[in-house]
């Protein structure tokens, strides 16, 4: 893994949280996914808010998504966009939010694979806002200056932007942490991991893993789906063969996992998803992905 990105510059970074397996998996394959468009599926980090359930936080980016869909819908989605900080000094400021926002979860991107558009927002309008209920039938001032990219007249702004398509992760260490936490939580399934990184090097989202709510009429169920639609795919075994022969570097230990066991195994995703009845969850029911 050290001549993939010699050819590609930094020029994003995000926060990768390596205790999420979900994550660990998409850090290791070396590219981040837009979630589909299709009704239903969110962004990993999105997924992870759910899971915690912090209604509060979660009722706020629901109403920040209705706004943006109502007044500024030519704008990424919050759910479905990914966030990347454009300057490292604001990179390396978010580490004041605590959490998964530490120096050691910080990741070097590069967007050739990405679109990002030309507004950038101000996320001390998020961080700052006081604990109050979101009213479905009024508009918070603050969400519309957020969507317009105004700075916050308090701090100095922290910009964010959003992202569609594919951002791809620089570096080694980072990966290798990832893979080790795969090794962990999903031993039986390495073969897989490795065929999954080696597919996104060639442009296949075979092996991503997507988020997707959906409502049914008394639970709200988030499960986590592994793309395998291209599995069959000729033309795809083929660039991967063409890859591996090239000399570009591949883990043939975990490749080799599966003969061990005679199988190769899907990571079981189901402990990472949830569902709960509709009253624990009505922020999702006003504003459905």
């Amino acid at each position: 893994m050290t001549s993939e990105t010699q050819a590609l510059h930094t020029n994003a970074w995000c926060y990768l949280n390596l205790n999420n397996p979900v994550c660990a998996w998409a850090a290791y394959r070396g590219v981040l996914v837009q979630a589909p468009l299709e009704p239903g599926f969110l962004t990993v980090w999105m997924a992870s808010m759910l899971s915690a359930n912090g209604s509060e936080r979660l009722a706020r980016e629901f109403a920040l998504e209705a706004v943006r869909a109502r007044m500024f819908s030519d704008h990424v989605s919050r759910l479905r966009g990914m966030y990347v900080f454009i300057d490292e000094r604001s990179a390396k400021r978010a580490t004041a939010w605590g959490g998964p926002f530490v120096e050691a979860n910080l990741t070097e991107l590069n967007l050739a694979e990405a679109r990002v558009g030309n507004q950038r927002y101000d996320s001390n309008w998020i961080t700052h806002q006081p604990s109050t209920a979101i009213d479905d039938s009024v508009i918070p001032d603050w969400m519309p200056r957020y969507w317009r990219g105004e700075p916050h007249p308090d701090h100095e702004p922290l910009w964010e932007v959003l992202a569609e398509g594919r951002l791809v992760l620089l570096g080694t260490e980072l990966r290798r942490r990832a893979f080790e936490r795969i090794r962990t939580k999903f031993p039986n399934s390495l073969a897989l991991l490795e065929t999954a990184r080696l597919a996104a090097w060639v442009g296949s989202d075979l092996g991503n893993i997507s988020a997707f709510l959906r409502v049914d009429p008394t639970h709200v169920t988030l499960d986590y789906l592994l793309d395998m639609r291209s599995a069959g795919d000729k033309e795809l075994k083929a660039k991967i063969a063409d890859l591996m022969r090239s000399g570009h570097p591949v883990n043939r230990t975990a490749i080799g996992s599966s003969l061990s066991i005679g199988a190769f195994v899907t990571p079981d995703l189901r402990p990472y998803g949830f569902r709960r009845p509709h009253g624990e969850m009505r922020y999702v029911l006003s504003a459905k992905p």
